[in-house]
């Protein structure tokens, strides 16, 4: 699945490009919202870890965590966490259709 299909509400499976921060998985969470930097930044100092992932990433985008379209996701365990667009390695995303994430 490419990361332009997925839709909010919807429960999602995905590699990370860069596994500093939240591992090298994100494993069935729901997709809450999508947005720009200022709207990620209220779940997470998302300036501080654009700057720790973005040296480990295979491909190098324009650096920039404002150039980013975040996810915003809520784990099985109730933790929120925003993932920008450039962390996420595209045609791992797998819907989970199986499950319910309140």
């Amino acid at each position: 699945m490419n990361i332009n299909q997925m839709r909010l509400n919807k429960v999602y499976t995905f590699t990370m490009a860069a596994p500093a921060i939240y591992g090298a998985q994100i494993v069935k969470a729901k997709l809450l919202s999508i947005g720009d930097l200022s709207i990620a930044e209220k779940f997470a100092p998302i300036k501080q870890q654009y700057a720790q992932i973005y040296p480990t990433l295979l491909s190098q985008p324009p650096y920039g965590p404002e150039n980013c379209v975040y996810y915003i996701f809520k784990q099985q365990n109730g933790e929120i966490v925003p993932i920008a667009d450039q962390w996420i390695v595209e045609g791992t995303i797998e819907e989970v259709t199986r499950l319910v994430i309140d």
